[in-house]
């Protein structure tokens, strides 16, 4: 904030120091616009400060780890029942429950597991 009363540039645009925005501007120069964080090297034009420099806004982040993990508890509480699923089956003209297989990534993952032992013998 010089004696001409120029306070920042933001976005090549001369931003005065008495402008009601100048103070954000001068934080968004310096790598933070209050709710973002940056960390890293100091803002210039090299590639260090381009390629080293990780920018966050912790509000949401936070939310979404809050969420992720949140609902990652409620699915472990819950728990799956992987004896199986009752699920109708026609014995000649009757039908009858049984229990069947039915939990998604037993299967799937049992078909992948058959896969890569016939593909790739060489690996064992």
């Amino acid at each position: 904030d010089g004696s001409s009363g120029l306070g920042v540039l933001w976005h090549n645009r001369a931003v005065m120091a008495e402008d009601w925005c100048a103070a954000a501007a001068r934080r968004v120069e310096k790598g933070s616009d209050g709710v973002w964080l940056r960390f890293g090297p100091p803002v210039d034009d090299s590639l260090m400060s381009k390629f080293f420099s990780v920018r966050f806004n912790p509000i949401t982040s936070g939310a979404a780890t809050v969420m992720l993990f949140g609902f990652v508890i409620v699915l472990l509480a819950i728990g799956v029942d992987r004896e199986g699923c009752l699920s109708p089956q026609t014995v000649g003209e009757s039908t009858q429950w049984k229990y069947t297989a039915c939990y998604t990534p037993q299967i799937e993952f049992s078909f992948w597991m058959k896969w890569v032992a016939d593909c790739f013998t060489w690996l064992y």
